[in-house]
């Protein structure tokens, strides 16, 4: 399940992290959240995830930081893009994709989160 959460509220952040987590749980199946969550680990949102059993996966090294607002310079500052998962996959390797365009230009004002996951035996 993928989201886009609203920069500006914290309060609608967490209903979102309240509905993306129920909604998953109803379903009784192995799951992903992911997507650009506007929180870092440690905030509230990303918090209720972690209580309802969804780990991050999370690169082992280098800048994790996921935000460039385009700015050629940055380092991507804080993470604000996941991907989370229940207790049922095993993270491979997490990845954040720093690549310009053939043009010098990042293709998006995030840069990518790359998880490879796979289903527990």
């Amino acid at each position: 399940m993928a989201a886009h959460w609203d920069h500006q509220s914290a309060d609608a952040r967490l209903l979102g992290a309240h509905q993306m987590r129920e909604f998953a749980e109803a379903r009784k199946l192995p799951s992903l959240l992911m997507g650009d969550f506007n929180s870092t680990v440690g905030d509230p949102p990303l918090e209720h995830f972690r209580e309802g059993k969804w780990a991050p996966a999370l690169p082992d090294e280098g800048p994790k930081g996921t935000f460039t607002g385009f700015d050629l310079q940055s380092d991507g500052g804080k993470m604000i893009d996941f991907v989370f998962s229940s207790p049922e996959w095993e993270v491979e390797s997490v990845e954040i994709d720093r690549s310009k365009t053939p043009e010098g230009r990042w293709p998006s004002d995030h840069f990518p989160v790359i998880a490879r996951l796979r289903l527990s035996d």
